[in-house]
């Protein structure tokens, strides 16, 4: 277990840390708003939507939170050829990562899409593809690593 008074030197450095993240990236897309009554189609809450966001989840969270602290990191991961691919891409630029993702044409980008009622997740719906990557695939990700 790492004591607290060791935490603070660990994490400053990171500043000459240099990490390569191989690794799952998915889009973490939240709908907030309010439920003010019950659908009259089925007996489930509508939420009134009044704001939303994204972020990188999974390895994509892990290196931006690395970057944050200062490190210098390389991703390599996977996206599909879709809308929600080239928000990661942008995101990813725009932390200043290292790397372009590559782009698999018969994947779609792993999206989470939590909808928030207050401060209550009332759902979560997931877009992915959930198969082996293809030989091709496999092939780019281990020269790109």
């Amino acid at each position: 277990m790492i004591e607290r008074a060791n935490l603070v030197p660990m994490v400053g450095s990171l500043k000459k840390a240099r990490v390569l993240c191989v690794g799952d990236v998915m889009l973490d897309h939240f709908l907030y708003g309010t439920v003010d009554r019950i659908s009259p189609e089925a007996p489930i809450p509508v939420l009134n939507v009044v704001r939303q966001d994204t972020m990188l989840g999974g390895a994509g969270n892990v290196v931006r939170n690395l970057v944050t602290l200062g490190a210098q990191a390389r991703f390599v991961t996977i996206i599909g050829k879709d809308g929600d691919g080239k928000d990661i891409a942008r995101q990813i630029k725009g932390h200043g990562i290292k790397e372009t993702p590559i782009i698999d044409d018969g994947r779609r980008t792993s999206t989470k899409t939590r909808y928030i009622a207050g401060v209550q997740q009332v759902l979560r719906a997931d877009r992915e593809t959930a198969l082996p990557l293809s030989a091709k695939t496999e092939a780019k990700l281990i020269q790109a690593a």
